[in-house]
């Protein structure tokens, strides 16, 4: 919210759209009213996974931003639906972020928790369309290389060869 707030600084017409739900939930809606910037963001709370490819495909940037963690771990799995819809994305570099995320290939990469460069490099994008477009096409390229039938496949092949080898 901190970097959305600086984006809107410089760019009244942004809006976030946040995807999803979560124990923060009323904190977020407390906050966005508290900024006055409740009619700038859209939370849709919980949506159905066959929903998300639509809803991401609304974004102009999507993002993923996360504080500072010596232990940091989780499930890139969100970071794949984005590179999926061929959405630029701007991450923290953080955890498996920087695995999937290729700064300045298919998305950027800024410190975790620093709220001034996720918001300089949001306006980054805005400011340069192709620049945007360009990361957007190798997001979806990436993308391609992570489906699911892919991965199904790959699986195949690994018990091909194993019963192959026994």
């Amino acid at each position: 919210f901190e970097a959305f707030r600086l984006v809107r600084a410089r760019a009244p017409e942004a809006h976030l759209l946040i995807v999803g739900d979560g124990p923060k939930r009323g904190w977020a809606e407390g906050f966005a009213q508290g900024a006055l910037m409740d009619g700038a963001v859209t939370m849709t709370g919980w949506v159905d996974h066959d929903a998300l490819p639509g809803l991401i495909a609304r974004m102009d940037v999507a993002t993923a931003p996360y504080p500072p963690s010596e232990n940091s771990y989780f499930s890139p799995l969100k970071l794949y639906e984005y590179l999926a819809v061929g959405r630029p994305v701007v991450a923290s570099a953080i955890g498996q972020t920087a695995d999937v995320i290729a700064d300045g290939v298919n998305g950027l990469l800024t410190p975790p928790g620093d709220a001034a460069a996720l918001a300089e490099a949001l306006l980054a994008l805005r400011a340069d369309p192709a620049r945007a477009a360009r990361l957007g096409r190798a997001a979806a390229a990436e993308g391609a290389r992570h489906s699911w039938t892919r991965n199904a496949r790959a699986v195949i092949d690994l018990a091909a060869n194993l019963r192959e080898a026994a």
